[in-house]
């Protein structure tokens, strides 16, 4: 395996991910965000402090450590890279990561893809906030990140939507059903993260894998309706 070294000067590099540790690679996203000025150890402390209910636990990801939390800037590179590659994000496009927590894809849109814009979706109050300060502290004028439970409301109209595994079950079904529900009105792109939320749409949601043949990757699959 290879070492990932930050440099200041490529902090998102475009890599094989297979050709290094998945533990580097969270290193490497550690040193990206103190980088970028993120706090997110004393957030996620505080969070925690404020935390009283299993649901609200299980819905956040309360109590991970920050670095299992989020995925690493590389991985978000190589997704935006081959997303690039089927023509949808066009000038003006529109990115919408479901669970984003700080937002660490809005900058590595920003750098490797100009003109796109990018909204994250955030459960957790306190996430929005420092992500928030961050963006403005680094003037991301096309990014942003909204504290909205997206299981009890309507998703955003998106050219691109990420879902990873957040939550319960249940809440994967039912975003999944909401995404099925934009994708009668346009074409979009899906990519999922994680072992639940792929399976799930493997085996309960055709209408994502049969136009299509899914793009399939080490932890992420891109998925086409048209």
């Amino acid at each position: 395996m290879l070492s990932l070294v930050f440099d200041p000067e490529n902090p998102y590099p475009l890599i094989d991910l297979s050709t290094v540790a998945y533990e580097d690679q969270k290193n490497h996203a550690r040193l990206v965000d103190e980088w970028l000025g993120y706090e997110v150890e004393a957030v996620e402390s505080r969070i925690e402090r404020e935390t009283w209910t299993r649901e609200q636990i299980r819905e956040q990801w309360i109590g991970l450590p920050p670095q299992s939390l989020q995925t690493p800037y590389v991985e978000i590179r190589r997704m935006l890279e081959e997303i690039k590659k089927l023509g949808v994000l066009r000038e003006g496009a529109t990115v919408t990561d479901i669970g984003a927590a700080y937002g660490r894809m809005g900058f590595v849109i920003h750098a490797h893809a100009p003109g796109v814009r990018f909204l994250g979706l955030e459960l957790s109050a306190d996430r929005v906030a420092e992500g928030s300060r961050v963006y403005l502290q680094h003037a991301l004028v096309q990014a942003r990140l909204d504290q909205v439970d997206a299981i009890e409301r309507s998703l955003p109209e998106a050219d691109v939507y990420f879902s990873y595994d957040f939550g319960s079950m249940k809440s994967i079904d039912i975003l999944l059903e909401k995404l099925k529900i934009e994708a009668r009105k346009r074409p979009i792109t899906v990519v999922g993260r994680g072992r639940a939320t792929r399976d799930r749409i493997e085996r309960q949601h055709p209408w994502l894998t049969d136009i299509q043949k899914p793009l399939q990757f080490g932890n992420f699959s891109i998925y086409r309706t048209q």
